[in-house]
């Protein structure tokens, strides 16, 4: 996007002038090598590789694969191996699938990556 800023003389400052700024804006990219795992009951470990320049996740989890009336968790900064885990409305033996979305300073729709691959894993 191209930003122009116009500044016009006055009696004390005679000049006048244009100045045209160009800012580029980047998407995050969407978060990959996504894992899910349920080692303990009722719980589920997600993992995913780190997106540069997020500095948060929210994860995504449902017992539909159309992703309906997901709960969600956010992990609030950007470590170099990030991981989560949920232990909130999971419950045993049942299917879910997870997304991660990485963002930049809180979670909207307006600063967040599109959503990783959806998992599927079975909670023990």
């Amino acid at each position: 996007a191209k930003i122009s800023v116009s500044a016009k003389g006055n009696t004390n400052y005679k000049k006048s002038g244009t100045l045209t700024y160009t800012v580029t804006v980047t998407k995050l990219a969407k978060p990959t090598g996504v894992k899910v795992k349920s080692s303990k009951k009722a719980q589920l470990t997600v993992s995913w590789k780190k997106v540069s320049n997020a500095t948060g996740y929210r994860v995504f989890y449902s017992t539909k694969s159309n992703m309906k009336n997901a709960k969600t968790q956010d992990l609030k900064k950007n470590p170099a191996k990030p991981s989560l885990t949920i232990k909130k409305n999971v419950s045993s033996k049942k299917t879910y699938y997870v997304q991660v979305r990485a963002y930049v300073k809180s979670y909207s729709t307006n600063n967040a990556s599109d959503a990783s691959s959806k998992v599927k894993v079975k909670a023990k």
